[in-house]
């Protein structure tokens, strides 16, 4: 029984020493590159509510971003993803809120900078298909 348990162990150990030889969860060569980004956003606003009133102020809009990012390699596919972008994003107001505010047109342009930092892992099934 001892020598069954033990060459059972021994099976199980050299299986996962091979598995840890795999380039699916183990890539040596991984490298960090730059990229950039371009998106296009979609915005659906709320309600505004104040007290027990609530209206519905604003369409839907939209808007662009673009960017730069970093892919750095962290341990095997683990990687750590900084950036830095810029976006543009428009708002309409409703018809009802323009009659509220008695104006003609009321739009809402936002501008900014976002500084994303996402921490992702990836699959290398061949060299050019990843996930």
């Amino acid at each position: 029984m001892k020598k069954f348990i033990l060459s059972m162990t021994a099976a199980v150990a050299c299986i996962f020493g091979a598995n840890a030889q795999n380039t699916i969860f183990n890539n040596p060569d991984n490298h960090g590159y730059f990229g950039a980004r371009i998106a296009a956003e979609v915005t659906c606003p709320g309600n505004i509510t104040m007290g027990n009133m609530s209206v519905d102020a604003l369409s839907n809009g939209g808007g662009i971003e673009f960017g730069a990012i970093y892919n750095a390699p962290l341990v095997a596919n683990l990687y750590l993803e900084p950036g830095l972008k810029f976006f543009y994003n428009s708002i309409l107001a409703n018809d009802d809120t323009k009659d509220m505010m008695e104006v003609d047109s009321f739009s809402l342009r936002i501008f900014g900078m976002r500084v994303p930092v996402m921490v992702g892992y990836h699959f290398d099934f061949t060299e050019n298909w990843k996930f």
